[in-house]
């Protein structure tokens, strides 16, 4: 018998998830009841703070959120086929879309996860760059 530390029940072992290595006795410290409600919970929270996020995507970014809708919906539709290639190291692994102007959002290049991100911070050097020089100027 064990005594769960949320509810402070005496419950059989059974009603105790396994967790070896972490706890003497080898079980969590929580009921198997207690956990799962503590979980609906975490993932309740996890999922408001996700929509919160995505509206406040949508609200910031509209033309961003118009033009990768446009593009997954042309995609799922099959009007627009990828070739799921980077352009830049002909990767096939985790392709995503890039937009150099979100006002033509059929206007695409392909890149791997990698090369986007890279390809994301020399816009981003770049735009520091650019700020400092007026600075350097006067």
């Amino acid at each position: 018998m064990k005594i769960c530390t949320k509810c402070n029940k005496q419950l059989e072992y059974s009603e105790f998830y396994k967790h070896a290595g972490q706890s003497a006795d080898g079980y969590y410290s929580w009921c198997k009841k207690c956990f799962k409600g503590y979980m609906k919970q975490q993932l309740q929270k996890t999922i408001e703070k996700r929509v919160a996020y995505t509206q406040k995507y949508r609200r910031d970014h509209p033309s961003k959120y118009k033009a990768h809708s446009l593009l997954q919906n042309m995609i799922v539709s099959r009007k627009i086929i990828k070739r799921n290639i980077c352009e830049t190291c002909y990767s096939t692994e985790n392709i995503e879309c890039h937009h150099e102007d979100y006002n033509k959002p059929l206007d695409f290049i392909e890149l791997c996860c990698q090369c986007h991100k890279e390809l994301h911070k020399q816009y981003r050097e770049k735009e520091i760059v650019d700020q400092l020089v007026p600075v350097m100027q006067v």
